[in-house]
């Protein structure tokens, strides 16, 4: 493989997943994501190859048990099981909505508002190409998106400003974008 095939993973892909093929066909051996524990050291690797592996089986798994084409609600700690049960949700054609696991013995309530804003956020697009859920502070908290969207729908954003959300709404001129619920300021 020259070094030219490993330089541009994204040539002729169409889906996130088309670039994972390719990384695990060429560069199986070469890290995708690295987590560190305690966010300084105690790190653990996936290899592009063992995470294709992994998100493989989980979208199998995903497909026979019924959930190809549906929602899946994934509830995991930061870690490399979120990253690869992302991308098999992506193998089995379902949607990914990431949610932090419930501590042990206390309410979640949380929860039930984040199923309510997912499930807000997809009834929109059946009439929309994209749906935002705003924060106060100009950004957002919420991004779904149809299959009509802008090839880069995030190019030009000021991220951690005042301006990310109208920044962003520029690349969707000619589109129908909806809103859901707007939440206070929620990466600080």
């Amino acid at each position: 493989m020259t070094k030219n095939a490993h330089t541009s993973p994204r040539r002729g892909a169409k889906t996130v997943i088309d670039i994972l093929r390719r990384r695990a066909s060429h560069q199986a051996d070469e890290p995708a994501y690295t987590f560190l524990q305690d966010g300084e050291s105690g790190e653990a690797r996936l290899t592009y190859g063992q995470l294709d592996r992994r998100a493989r089986s989980i979208g199998a798994r995903l497909q026979a048990d019924g959930g190809g084409g549906k929602h899946a609600l994934l509830m995991y700690q930061p870690g490399l099981e979120c990253v690869c049960a992302f991308f098999g949700c992506l193998y089995a054609g379902a949607v990914p909505v990431l949610a932090p696991p419930p501590r042990p013995n206390r309410p979640a309530p949380g929860l039930l508002s984040i199923l309510a804003d997912a499930r807000a956020a997809f009834r929109a697009l059946g009439r929309a190409d994209a749906a935002f859920g705003p924060a106060e502070d100009g950004g957002y908290w919420l991004v779904a998106l149809g299959p009509r969207r802008p090839s880069r729908p995030f190019a030009g954003a000021r991220w951690s400003t005042r301006h990310a959300l109208a920044d962003t709404m520029r690349n969707f001129r000619g589109r129908t974008v909806a809103t859901i619920r707007t939440l206070r300021d929620v990466d600080t």
